[in-house]
């Protein structure tokens, strides 16, 4: 089965989206590694684990892979070059578009997997205002963090992942391995990281990579195989995919919409009918407005005012253009004002 969205056509990609399919959107980074491993690391892995644990959701619910994005907060690795860095800002501009657009298409189960210790703290701030923001129950995950200490029983060096090392550099060997400079790797060591204690708060100041580490790596590569690197990705991607297919962590209403939220669309599908036919457009025109505009009514929202939400207007254009000068279909625009209220299970209460 096809799951990637960049290999599907649009018709698919709304077929899936009308089976309530899982979208993972893998987020990583371009940057050092070391001198042994490529700067796309945290990108092909993120894509990967998403791969991986897509067709493990598939065998029993649909489930689509967003084309990942490569880019994220990477100013620490600035030092050794080779590296791509946003601004914060730029980051959640960037992520909001890419959530909006998975949601215009009618998905309304989004996680963003990421696979850049970078991103954590960011996309945990940024997280909660998308789900503000689009009001869309969005998860976010960082797929090395999913599989508790299992990582620990395939690694010799390390209890998990630490950047460019043995577990980072054992899945590359199992998914690309022409990319590994494995005549370097004698060189591909450095000082061990503990992630977690890194993220946790405490009394500390940025500095960069460099600060740590003068090869770009932490832990040690040079016992990597690729043995090791199967056995991590199916490690991490199981966990993940586990988790997906138990309901997490949208729960058992998922990304069905709310009942109330089911007949709000039914009266704004009616209303714009009447007055999209008035014009004369027909009905699969304003079925098309509501997949492609209205996409609130595909999330698992709470709605209305027993969930504590505020009604807001929402005003959709029906349109119909011909298909060039002297076409015999002539323009037609009817646009309808529907009134809508609609929060995400985490969003705060006003």
């Amino acid at each position: 089965m096809e799951i990637f969205w960049n290999r599907l056509t649009a018709p698919e990609l709304r077929a899936r989206a009308a089976q309530d399919a899982i979208a993972l959107l893998p987020v990583g980074s371009t940057e050092q590694h070391g001198p042994h491993l490529p700067t796309g690391v945290d990108d092909f892995l993120a894509t990967e684990v998403c791969r991986r644990a897509a067709l493990k959701v598939a065998a029993e619910r649909p489930a689509v892979v967003a084309p990942g994005l490569w880019c994220g907060l990477a100013d620490h690795h600035l030092a050794f070059g080779g590296t791509f860095t946003l601004s914060l800002g730029t980051y959640h501009a960037v992520l909001r578009d890419l959530c909006r657009s998975i949601l215009g298409a009618g998905f309304g189960r989004l996680v963003i997997v990421n696979g850049h210790g970078g991103n954590v703290m960011g996309l945990a701030a940024i997280a909660t205002e998308l789900t503000r923001e689009l009001q869309a129950p969005i998860a976010t995950t960082s797929y090395f963090l999913e599989a508790g200490g299992g990582a620990a029983a395939i690694l010799e060096d390390q209890d998990d992942l630490m950047h460019a090392g043995e577990g980072e550099t054992a899945m590359i060997m199992a998914i690309a391995p022409e990319l590994v400079h494995r005549h370097l790797l004698a060189e591909a060591h450095g000082p061990r990281l503990d992630l977690a204690r890194m993220l946790r708060p405490a009394l500390g100041r940025v500095q960069g990579f460099d600060a740590f580490t003068s090869s770009g790596v932490a832990g040690d590569a040079r016992r990597a195989t690729a043995e090791k690197g199967e056995a991590l990705l199916e490690l991490y991607a199981g966990a993940l995919a586990r988790r997906l297919l138990a309901g997490e962590p949208w729960g058992n209403r998922g990304g069905r919409p709310h009942p109330r939220a089911a007949r709000s669309h039914r009266r704004q599908r009616l209303s714009m009918q009447t007055q999209g036919a008035a014009a004369g457009a027909a009905p699969e025109d304003v079925d098309h407005v509501l997949l492609t505009h209205l996409h609130v009514d595909h999330v698992g929202w709470n709605t209305g005012p027993a969930a504590g939400c505020r009604p807001s207007p929402m005003r959709a254009t029906i349109s119909r253009r011909g298909s060039g000068p002297g076409s015999p279909i002539p323009p037609i625009t009817a646009t309808a004002t529907a009134t809508a209220s609609c929060c995400s299970p985490t969003a705060s209460r006003r």
